[in-house]
């Protein structure tokens, strides 16, 4: 839907539909319309039943164009979301989030600064170890439980 919550939502439905080779058929609106070029990368289509109904019967009609689409989408998958940058999308943005202010009697809420120094840690260790990251933090983990 085009509400105000949903425009707060993230694309990442079609980052993992690309991850699979899946083209997605999405709503025309806020966040796909960011990361999605119809018939270019996925198909974007009005939120009405009859759009929906005449995306999937070009789906169908159309088999060739999807398998250029798919192409799109995997090479961009592999282009643009890859750890390294999406780390590097944050830090670029980092400035941006940590000027923000939430509107809590002019306060940051408490779990806002415990979640973000934790994301923060998470993004240098990510930064600093690169690829091996998840294999590295899966033995800090263990070997921190183990004491």
């Amino acid at each position: 839907p085009d509400t105000e919550f949903h425009k707060g939502k993230h694309y990442n439905k079609y980052i993992e539909y690309g991850a699979i080779g899946c083209v997605g058929i999405y709503s025309n609106v806020v966040p796909y319309i960011y990361a999605v070029k119809n018939k270019e990368n996925g198909i974007l289509c009005g939120n009405t039943r009859e759009e929906w109904i005449e995306a999937l019967e070009w789906c169908l009609e159309n088999r060739e164009q999807l398998k250029e689409i798919k192409k799109n989408i995997e090479e961009d998958i592999r282009k643009n979301f890859t750890l390294e940058k999406t780390a590097e999308q944050f830090a670029e943005q980092l400035p941006e989030i940590m000027s923000y202010k939430a509107k809590c009697k002019g306060k940051y809420p408490v779990l806002f600064y415990k979640k973000l120094g934790w994301f923060i840690r998470y993004m240098e260790f990510v930064l600093r170890n690169g690829k091996e990251t998840p294999k590295k933090l899966v033995g800090k983990l263990k070997k921190q439980n183990s004491n």
